[in-house]
């Protein structure tokens, strides 16, 4: 089965899946997921008119991965 991979730049539209991955990576690495004063500081750093970072989703069939 030829899957196809889909990536597309955070946006305000898609930080709740980012945000989630985020969190499970946390778990994966048994750290503690980040905070709601956190959560709000990312969201700024990454949506910002001048973002500190750059982040991407990869979707495979529509999941985020």
């Amino acid at each position: 089965m030829d899957k196809k991979l889909k990536f597309e730049k955070v946006t305000d539209k898609n930080f709740e899946d980012f945000f989630y991955l985020i969190n499970r990576l946390a778990e994966f690495e048994k750290q503690h997921s980040p905070d709601k004063k956190a959560k709000i500081r990312l969201r700024k750093d990454a949506l910002s008119d001048d973002p500190k970072f750059e982040s991407y989703l990869v979707s495979i069939e529509s999941k985020f991965v």
